[in-house]
């Protein structure tokens, strides 16, 4: 289990990253697992995965599966104004206990996914929210597996969603939103890059609408870098995994 290469930084929120603390806090957020028994993503460098979850930890059985239609044509947008494709449409889980009823704010639906529920809850159901998208240095590192679909499976690619500001980075306020391909590509490392829809309302708020269980998580699977090496976690893991993550359908400035 290799890391395959490492970026160099200082936080612009004053902080360096340390890989134990987020990778173990980060850990609940896709599998349940609580931190104190998941072990650290072996990598190049040592900074974890910014979603917590180490490579050997993603041990979170699959979540039952909701039916959802097929990924729908996307309609893009530009920088200057909404940018969105249509969601897949379900009805929330009624009278689950936990389980609040939409809309929610980001910091409900980021505790939902730490503790496993996000799916349970809502499904591919679609919830808005507004956030705050911060630029964050001093990230790197490479995926122990070869994880697909990448936008979707890759504990590196996304977009660092928090409720508010910071003075100072704290991962237990983040939640990784995914950008599908027909919105374009955002890495974790690179959330500046012109093809991410982000880059325009970085360091300010955004209205995003988005959610779980996409259809694209039933594709997603592990396999070796190289012959020879762990190809990683199960089919049924990765599913799993895939269908706890947020995916963005629209974003507006907020």
């Amino acid at each position: 289990m290799n890391g395959r290469g490492q970026t160099r930084g200082r936080s612009r929120q004053s902080r360096w990253i340390i890989a134990p603390a987020l990778a173990a806090a980060l850990l609940t957020g896709c599998t349940g697992t609580s931190p104190s028994t998941a072990p650290a993503m072996p990598t190049a460098a040592p900074l974890a995965s910014p979603t917590g979850e180490s490579p050997a930890a993603s041990t979170a059985s699959a979540i039952p599966s909701a039916t959802a239609p097929s990924t729908p044509t996307p309609t893009l947008g530009n920088a200057a104004s909404p940018t969105a494709v249509p969601s897949p449409s379900a009805t929330a889980a009624t009278g689950v206990a936990g389980c609040p009823t939409p809309p929610v704010d980001l910091a409900t639906a980021r505790d939902l996914v730490r503790a496993g529920k996000a799916v349970t809850c809502f499904g591919p159901r679609a919830l808005t929210f507004r956030a705050y998208v911060p630029t964050t240095e001093g990230l790197g590192g490479a995926s122990a597996w070869k994880m697909t679909p990448a936008w979707l499976a890759d504990d590196w690619m996304g977009v660092i969603l928090q409720p508010e500001p910071l003075t100072e980075q704290d991962q237990d306020a983040w939640l990784i939103a995914r950008v599908p391909p027909s919105l374009g590509r955002c890495g974790i490392t690179d959330e500046g890059a012109p093809a991410c829809p982000f880059g325009p309302h970085l360091d300010g708020y955004v209205v995003v609408t988005g959610h779980f269980d996409d259809p694209a998580a039933a594709t997603c699977k592990s396999t070796a870098w190289e012959s020879g090496q762990d190809p990683g976690p199960s089919k049924a893991k990765m599913v799993a995994r895939c269908r706890a993550r947020f995916v963005v359908t629209r974003i507006e400035a907020g």
